[in-house]
């Protein structure tokens, strides 16, 4: 809890502590906060101590709009509470659309090292793929096991990669 040492005639904060203090001196109903060791001030009877409480402040999820402060008081105690306003599912699904296209957005930035690794496994993936129709076409257009044999050695196999030309694929996919 926080306490805020008040002016009493003109209500003005003129400082803030975290309770309980290490000395709270009254006088006539009033107070002043002070360390240990610091001397009491003569115009100490001008001030009060006035309390308030903090309540958690922080949004309750992505989902909602900061509304106002309400500020409630009961005595010296102060409660100060926000307004949160819940969204409609139309409000999610739009945020969540221009969410999602944002982090579409980034494959399109040239100097992404994701962007270049996707677009160099995208190659290799292209190249199996080529592979396997090119052995799906023999197999559907041979009538016998020669002409089989014959389609297939006609295709040519997809070379293992060593890391130094994943690393090169990559590098030449960036700025690309």
């Amino acid at each position: 809890m926080k306490a805020a040492l008040v002016e009493i005639g003109s209500g003005v904060i003129v400082a803030v502590g975290e309770l309980p203090f290490k000395h709270v001196l009254a006088d006539g109903g009033t107070a002043l906060l002070i360390d240990v060791g610091q001397e009491v001030p003569v115009h100490a009877v001008i001030y009060r101590v006035m309390e308030y409480i903090e309540v958690a402040l922080d949004r309750p999820g992505t989902y909602f709009t900061q509304g106002a402060d309400v500020e409630t008081r009961l005595g010296n105690v102060i409660t100060i509470t926000r307004q949160w306003t819940a969204w409609t599912q139309q409000q999610i699904n739009t945020y969540e659309a221009a969410r999602l296209d944002s982090v579409a957005a980034q494959f399109d930035v040239v100097d992404n090292i994701e962007r270049a690794a996707v677009l160099a496994i995208m190659d290799e993936l292209n190249l199996h793929a080529t592979t396997f129709a090119a052995i799906f076409a023999a197999a559907a257009s041979a009538t016998t096991l020669a002409q089989f044999k014959i389609a297939m050695a006609a295709i040519t196999a997809v070379p293992q990669r060593s890391a130094a030309q994943i690393k090169t694929a990559i590098r030449n996919k960036l700025g690309n």
